[in-house]
């Protein structure tokens, strides 16, 4: 729009804005020359002064957007066809009793409509004008308005069509509640589209509405109030706005709430989530989660979406591009499309877990990266989804619960595990740890939980025993055993070493079993496991998938290898023939490993021999037998 001022000075224009070359004249110019607005056909309104007594030759040409033009000069000038060539279809504002002289004069009268205005000076319907507004640095940027009731005085930030300052201001910006006198009570459609350095603004309390893509990709913003005067939010108003992570709505409003300091915007009467942030807690009162709820929270990295909600809206997760793990309650009936994708093929999202026993219908555009993720269902439920179109086409799923086997890793890039082991009641035994990993590692953290029966063992400082293997050496290892069966492993690099990309033993974990263990197939749970990872020289975090190895417990005498139920000369014989190779079918194992330490020994030959000259009596100090001369 183009409001003249009261002294017209030299002014150069292009197609889209203009350029005020200040005091470049010295005398007032009181006319329009030929063509200076030719073919600016984003201009929407014109608003001439009273001093302005003539327009030159096609002086308003291919403005073809015009909504209105605004005279205040109170008699008309001569102008001729080409001078406002769209005027059938626009309104001509004039001042109050001046109308009858327009409607006569030539090609004025050819306005549309011809209207008298109490005071011209004052804003019409649809009228846009700027006003430079401060920004939090003490600085001050121009800001378009545009006015939504003439009659009320009332306006909204921007034209509803574009940005409404610089698109590159920084800072933190103060939008007035007044401006020139009209209340500022909407942020229009796109007012601040892709403003991403602004990093605040303050909006008055004025304010009820927020139009289309008001904030869309404003990603410097991190918290957003929504005061107790907003009553009308409309779709992608802070879209892609990817560091927001606060959003406080005041407790007097009574559309929308943060019920439970959730960080989310709900709409009340039928507590359906309409905006989301990364440190959004969805309540368990919601019932849908809106379409684009979450769009382009880049920095959100897992969502647990609790009982009780029923839909996820179409594009709710989209653009979510750290978005890693997801947990989806049994209550989902409906989930729309795009719900989970991403753009540019930036995919995080390596696990799924569901608690709906029937997998409810999707299309292909929910999750994209289905190949590369694993996914978690209901006991019983797992043939429903593998037969279940495009849930089937998950790299892997497993019902939660199940073991997942040691061959099942092949297809992970990185992962703790251990190989299946055999233990017998009442012994101790050291668990060899192994890390697959596909990058160089420069730290890593997992939990180990073992089963009922089987404890961390202590050493005389009440410390779990767990020590480096020659492949983790350099590593420095911490240890918090939060239970007799769950402890924490923190490993980090103490002397610049790094884990290349390969699979082997990086720790050693001693554990006992109780006497009373029931015989049985048990689980040793790897879970919450992290690494801390080089590539590029970039360091990032890599979670890792919880992996279930299995544990044996066998109820066997140690050292009777036959299974007779006692230890003789028979069980030394066999033994020795298992150390030089031999096949013997009838052979257990797990009491071969007398001293308890993974391999089968000359050694345990030994040990078998000290049990048969001593009645089947050993020391267990420390859970171990008592050294012996080979």
């Amino acid at each position: 729009s183009i409001n003249f001022p009261g002294e017209l000075r030299t002014q150069f224009f292009s197609k889209d804005r203009y350029y005020d070359f200040e005091n470049v004249l010295e005398e007032p110019y009181n006319g329009i020359g030929s063509r200076m607005f030719y073919g600016c056909s984003s201009l929407t309104s014109i608003t001439l002064p009273e001093c302005v007594d003539s327009i030159g030759e096609n002086a308003f040409y291919g403005c073809d957007n015009l909504t209105f033009v605004k005279v205040k000069r109170p008699t008309p000038f001569n102008i001729d066809e080409n001078t406002f060539p769209t005027r059938a279809n626009i309104p001509l504002y004039v001042p109050l009793g001046s109308g009858e002289l327009y409607r006569t004069a030539d090609y004025w009268k050819e306005f549309k409509e011809i209207i008298e205005v109490e005071n011209i000076d004052d804003y019409v319907q649809g009228e846009i004008f700027t006003v430079p507004v401060d920004l939090d640095n003490g600085k001050k940027v121009i800001m378009t308005f545009k006015v939504i009731d003439a009659a009320k005085k009332t306006v909204q930030v921007g034209d509803g069509d574009d940005a409404s300052i610089v698109a590159s201001t920084e800072g933190g910006l103060i939008i007035p509640d007044k401006v020139n006198g009209y209340t500022v009570t909407k942020i229009g459609s796109y007012a601040f589209y892709y403003c991403s350095n602004l990093t605040s603004v303050s909006i008055p309390n004025t304010v009820k509405t927020f139009g289309n893509r008001a904030f869309y990709v404003c990603s410097g913003l991190t918290s957003l109030h929504i005061s107790a005067s907003v009553t009308s939010i409309e779709d992608r108003a802070f879209a892609y706005c990817s560091r927001l992570e606060e959003i406080i709505v005041d407790e007097g409003n009574t559309v929308y709430d943060s019920r439970n300091d959730c960080n989310a915007l709900i709409k009340t009467s039928d507590n359906t989530l309409l905006i989301g942030c990364k440190g959004t807690v969805i309540p368990s009162s919601v019932k849908v989660l809106a379409e684009g709820a979450f769009r382009g929270c880049a920095e959100l990295k897992n969502i647990e979406i609790p009982e009780g909600v029923t839909t996820i809206g179409a594009s709710t997760f989209r653009g979510c591009t750290g978005l890693e793990s997801v947990t989806l309650p049994s209550t989902i009936s409906s989930i729309g499309t795009y719900a989970f994708s991403a753009f540019d093929e930036v995919y995080n999202l390596t696990t799924v877990t569901v608690g709906m026993t029937n997998p409810v219908t999707i299309t292909s555009s929910v999750f994209p990266n289905r190949a590369n993720s694993t996914l978690y269902v209901p006991k019983g439920s797992k043939a429903a989804y593998k037969a279940a179109n495009y849930w089937k086409e998950f790299k892997q799923i497993i019902e939660i619960g199940e073991t997942v086997v040691i061959t099942d890793i092949s297809d992970m890039d990185n992962a703790f595990y251990m190989d299946e082991k055999s233990v017998v009641p009442g012994n101790r035994y050291v668990l060899p740890i192994k890390l697959k990993n596909s990058q160089l590692v420069m730290g890593y953290q997992f939990d180990l939980e073992l089963p009922e029966g089987v404890s961390f063992a202590l050493d005389d400082k009440g410390r779990v025993i767990a020590t480096m293997s020659d492949r983790g050496n350099g590593f420095s290892i911490g240890k918090n055993k939060r239970s007799d069966h769950v402890c924490r492993f923190v490993v980090i690099n103490a002397s610049n070493n790094v884990l290349t990309g390969e699979d082997g033993v990086v720790m050693n974990v001693t554990v006992d079993v109780a006497d009373d263990m029931e015989a049985g197939a048990y689980g040793v749970v790897f879970k919450n496991g992290e690494l801390t990872t080089m590539e590029d020289n970039a360091v990032s975090s890599v979670l890792l998938q919880n992996v279930t190895a299995p544990l044996n417990v066998v109820a066997a005498l140690l050292g009777d290898v036959n299974n007779d139920g006692k230890v003789s000369v028979t069980d030394a014989v066999a033994i020795i023939g298992c150390v030089l190779g031999n096949e013997n079918s009838n052979f257990l194992e797990v009491a071969a490993d007398v001293n308890c330490d993974g391999s089968i020994t000359i050694a345990d030959v030994v040990n078998v021999i000290n049990l048969i000259l001593n009645d089947n009596s050993y020391s267990k100090a420390n859970g171990l037998f008592d050294a012996v001369e080979e």
